[in-house]
C-alpha cells in the first residue's frame, strides 16, 4: 500500500505542478497568445511582433511606415521623417516575414493615415517555413490577413491545439511569465526600431560602425550557417508571390506610393552562397527580375543586391553577413527615395 500511495502522491504532486506552470502561463500571458484578442496598448509583453501592433495603434497621425526584418532595424525613423517630411515608423523587427509584414500593414492602413510604405525586401520572406511563432499563436495580429491567407494550411485546428497546450507549460513560457511578472520596465511606444538612433553620426565621416572589425569575419560566416540551414534549403512560394502582388495591385490602386528597397548581403556571404548554392544565388536574380517587372505606378523598385554604393566591406557598413550599418541603410535609402517619384 505504501508503495502505490507514494506513487499516487507523485503524480498527484506533478500533475498540481503541471496545471499550475500552465495556470500561469496562462493568466500572465507574455507573449499574448492566449488572452490578446485584440490590440490593447496597455497590455505589458513580450512579444516583439505584438508590440509593433501597440506602437502601430499608438501613432494614428502616421504617414510613413517602413516594414521590414531584423534588416531593416538600423533605419532610424526620425531620420525618416525629417527627409520625407512625414510621420514616420519603423515597423522593422526580427524574423518579420510576408505574414507578419501584410499584418503589420494591414494594421497600419486600419489605424493610421498611411500614403506612403517603405518596404524592405527580403527573399526570405517568400519562404514559408520561416513563418514565427510569435505571428504564427497571435490571434490578435493573425486576424489582419485572414483575407489574404484563408488557404493557408500550415496548421490544422487539432495542431494548433496542440501547439498551445504544449507552450503553456514549457519551460520558455514558463520563464518569459517569471520574467514578465518581475520586470520593472516597460517597452516604449516609441517610433519603431531605429527610434534610438544617433542617426546624424552614422554619415560622418569619423563614423566606425558598432561591430568589432576583428569578429565581422566571424558574424558573417555565423549569419551565413543559419541561413543555409533554413532558408537556402526552402523553396520559394509561388502562392506566396501572388498573394504579394495582390497586395502591391491593392495599395496602388488606393494611391498609396510603395517604395521597395532590394538589399545584398555581405560580399563574403555573397561569394560563399554563389560558390555553394548556385541555384538559390540565381533565383534571387530571377525573384529581383519579378519585382521588377511589376507594372504599377505607384510602385517603385530599388535594386542594391550588387552592392551598397561606397560599401568597403568593414563594420562602417557591415554588422554582420545580412545586417547593415545605419550608414549602409541610410545610403540606400537616399538614393531609393531621390531615384522615385
Amino acid at each position: 500500500m505504501s508503495s502505490k500511495f507514494a506513487v499516487l502522491t507523485f503524480f498527484l504532486v506533478a500533475g498540481a505542478l503541471i496545471l499550475g506552470v500552465a495556470s500561469l502561463n496562462y493568466f500572465v500571458d507574455p507573449m499574448c497568445f492566449y488572452r490578446c484578442s485584440s490590440v490593447d496598448i496597455h497590455k505589458k509583453n513580450l512579444n516583439t511582433f505584438f508590440h509593433v501592433g501597440q506602437i502601430i495603434v499608438s501613432h494614428p497621425e502616421t504617414e510613413n511606415i517602413m516594414i521590414g526584418s531584423s534588416r531593416g532595424e538600423t533605419t532610424s525613423p526620425l531620420w525618416l521623417e525629417e527627409l520625407l517630411h512625414m510621420k514616420s515608423l519603423n515597423l522593422s523587427v526580427g524574423g518579420t516575414e510576408l505574414q507578419a509584414k501584410l499584418a503589420f500593414l494591414n494594421m497600419a492602413l486600419k489605424h493610421t493615415k498611411v500614403r506612403q510604405v517603405i518596404w524592405q525586401a527580403d527573399f526570405f520572406e517568400f519562404i514559408p517555413e520561416v513563418i514565427d511563432v510569435k505571428m504564427q499563436n497571435t490571434e490578435a495580429l493573425r486576424s489582419y490577413i485572414k483575407n489574404e491567407f484563408q488557404s493557408d494550411a500550415s496548421q490544422s485546428k487539432m495542431s494548433k491545439l496542440q501547439d498551445e497546450l504544449k507552450s503553456l507549460i514549457d519551460h520558455i513560457s514558463f520563464e518569459a511569465s517569471l520574467k514578465l511578472l518581475f520586470s520593472k520596465k516597460v517597452k516604449p511606444l516609441d517610433q519603431g526600431s531605429g527610434s534610438d538612433l544617433k542617426y546624424k553620426d552614422c554619415e560622418t565621416p569619423e563614423y566606425k560602425g558598432d561591430q568589432d572589425p576583428d569578429k565581422l569575419e566571424k558574424e558573417i560566416l555565423n549569419d551565413y550557417d543559419r541561413y543555409r540551414t533554413v532558408i537556402f534549403k526552402n523553396e520559394f512560394s509561388e502562392a506566396y508571390w501572388r498573394i504579394f502582388v495582390e497586395k502591391l495591385k491593392s495599395l496602388d490602386a488606393q494611391g498609396i506610393e510603395v517604395k521597395i528597397l532590394v538589399a545584398p548581403y555581405n560580399p563574403l556571404f555573397m561569394k560563399r552562397l554563389a560558390l555553394e548554392y548556385p541555384k538559390v544565388y540565381n533565383e534571387h536574380f530571377v525573384w529581383i527580375k519579378r519585382l521588377k517587372s511589376l507594372s504599377l505606378s505607384h510602385v517603385h523598385i530599388t535594386d542594391f543586391f550588387t552592392g551598397i554604393p561606397g560599401d568597403d566591406q568593414s563594420a562602417k557598413y557591415w554588422n554582420d553577413g545580412v545586417h547593415f550599418t545605419c550608414r549602409g541603410a541610410m545610403i540606400m535609402l537616399r538614393e531609393s527615395l531621390k531615384n522615385s517619384p
